[in-house]
């Protein structure tokens, strides 16, 4: 949002879907989401719970710099049939609360294979 600036606002938002090779056990799904903080991130949020069209997981929000740029990023983990997915949505730290409105549209228009 608003003029570019570097180091502040200039990273593009994305979100990331992975379907992981390995299933994460509910009870463990927790642990998985903290394990971010062996890769850069800080600032770790509390895991809370979220549904995606009736399915129940859990996500965390954390820090971590983005090629220069503070960056803030929501990491949702969900089980559904036998796999594991992982979505995972970044921008900047100055962005991320504009944005986190177009997550949650993402979110509430999703539909699992049936």
């Amino acid at each position: 949002p608003g003029t570019i600036q570097a180091n502040v606002n200039d990273v593009k938002a994305n979100i990331n879907v992975l379907g992981l090779s390995t299933p994460v056990p509910d009870d463990q799904v927790a642990a998985y989401l903290a394990s971010v903080s062996n890769h850069g991130a800080t600032n770790l949020s509390a895991p809370q719970s979220f549904t995606i069209d009736g399915v129940t997981g859990q996500f965390i929000t954390y820090n971590r710099d983005i090629s220069g740029t503070p960056g803030e990023s929501q990491d949702m983990v969900i089980n559904h049939g036998s796999t594991t997915y992982d979505i995972v949505f970044n921008t900047s730290q100055y962005a991320f609360t504009q944005q986190l409105a177009g997550l949650q549209a993402v979110l509430s228009t999703w539909k699992w294979k049936r």
